[in-house]
């Protein structure tokens, strides 16, 4: 199982950074990396140039309101990425939807519903975003399971700054 990109994007900015990441204030970050009305479990770091984000919200499947309201976050002149920078040839969730796989590395083993997209500015930087619902379930002896079994949705967005991109 490959690593989400913003997960990777995440660990740039807290980790590669010359600049030591810290928690930041949410009024610290950007407008596209604000949570959503509702959110809980919020942790928001950054080093002033990139920032990370993760929080949790309960939205049913498959977080239409939560989706136009991250959308509607995205400044305009950032353009929807139809591969992730990290991966190469892997489209993103703009282009293939919501993705479904088993995650056998879970205690207990899960299954992960997860759409995961980038945005790209004129400058380089990038926006990602990792939606996923997770659901318990056996992923070696059984069928996928179809429809997350909660409406709990993690979410984990980032700012990467040109350099840790390029």
């Amino acid at each position: 199982m490959r690593t989400p990109p913003s997960a990777l994007a995440l660990l740039l900015v807290a980790s590669a950074s010359c600049t030591p990441s810290y928690d930041v204030a949410l009024s610290a970050l950007p407008t596209a990396l604000q949570p959503v009305s509702g959110a809980t479990e919020i942790v928001a770091r950054g080093d002033g140039e990139g920032f990370g984000l993760r929080y949790q919200v309960v939205a049913p499947y498959p977080a239409v309101d939560v989706l136009a309201k991250i959308h509607a976050r995205i400044p305009a002149e950032w353009k929807p990425r139809l591969e992730d920078h990290l991966n190469p040839g892997i489209p993103t969730s703009f282009v293939r939807g919501w993705t479904r796989y088993g995650d056998r590395t879970s205690h207990p083993e899960s299954w992960v519903h997860r759409w995961s997209s980038e945005w790209q500015n004129p400058a380089g930087d990038i926006i990602s975003y990792d939606l996923m619902y997770v659901s318990p379930g056996s992923v070696s002896q059984g069928p996928p399971i179809e429809l997350p079994s909660s409406s709990t949705l993690k979410v984990i967005a980032s700012l990467t700054p040109r350099r840790f991109v390029e």
